[in-house]
């Protein structure tokens, strides 16, 4: 498990992914966009 502190948030991210599929670059760039909308949802 990997932890990424970006501002004030820490995401730890557990590495189950496929290669071929997409790099950890754009997994972590999904995940922190599904949050972010998540966050302006609940506003």
């Amino acid at each position: 498990m990997s932890m990424y502190k970006i501002g004030n948030t820490t995401y730890y991210v557990e590495t189950i992914f496929n290669p071929q599929a997409e790099s950890l670059d754009e997994l972590i760039e999904r995940l922190i966009g599904k949050d972010i909308e998540n966050i302006l949802r609940q506003m």
